[in-house]
């Protein structure tokens, strides 16, 4: 069983602190929600979690060995920004998202993916020309090509229409079922069950 944990995370900016000293662990099956308003610190969490930022002090380990060597290709992260090229069409970014993850999409395999939120008819469209939360689906698209082991979410429902909404929960809620691990972080709870929550200055198991 995977085991994901945060040791002493400690990080500061321009000697400001944004958070201090947060430990917790998960394990498969679990769902972390770290909560918080906007400009919290949530993303910088995230971002550490992911592997994408180092702490000033503490560490980040799956299974015992630190994320920020070996272990980082375990994690899907999506930001609450799409983070995907606008110059190019719907299939070219998730094309080239396969390719890092080592898989090679034909356009009938991003067509099926794209079902999942019912937005395949844009797979020839530029993504700079698609509304917002066009591209936060086209983005929340990368954890259907990864099947990682853990994923981790930035304010996944913002700019999501209620049915965007009702098939992101249900994935969520299915993938942790098959002993994996979902971190997801929202201002406001979201009717999202969750296992631990964090909120930056305090850790509460439910």
């Amino acid at each position: 069983m995977i085991l994901f944990q945060a040791l002493n995370l400690s990080k500061h900016f321009d000697g400001r602190v944004i958070f201090e000293n947060i430990s917790f662990e998960i394990k498969g099956g679990d769902i972390l929600f770290v909560s918080g308003k906007n400009g919290s610190g949530k993303t910088t969490l995230l971002r550490i979690l992911s592997g994408f930022i180092k702490p000033d002090m503490g560490d980040v380990k799956i299974n015992g060995k630190s994320i920020f060597s070996e272990y980082k290709h375990h994690v899907v992260f999506v930001g609450h920004k799409p983070g995907i090229y606008k110059d190019l069409t719907t299939y070219e970014n998730l094309y080239l998202w396969g390719k890092l993850w080592g898989k090679i999409l034909t356009k009938s395999d991003v067509i099926k993916l794209l079902g999942i939120f019912s937005i395949e008819r844009y797979i020839d469209k530029s993504v700079g020309k698609l509304s917002q939360g066009t591209q936060k689906k086209i983005a929340l698209t990368k954890i259907f090509i990864a099947e990682p082991s853990i994923i981790i979410l930035d304010e996944p429902f913002s700019n999501l229409d209620d049915q965007g909404q009702s098939t992101l929960k249900e994935y969520m809620e299915n993938f942790v079922r098959y002993g994996r691990i979902l971190i997801f972080s929202s201002p406001i709870e979201c009717g999202i069950p969750f296992s631990l929550q964090v909120k930056l200055d305090s850790v509460e198991h439910l």
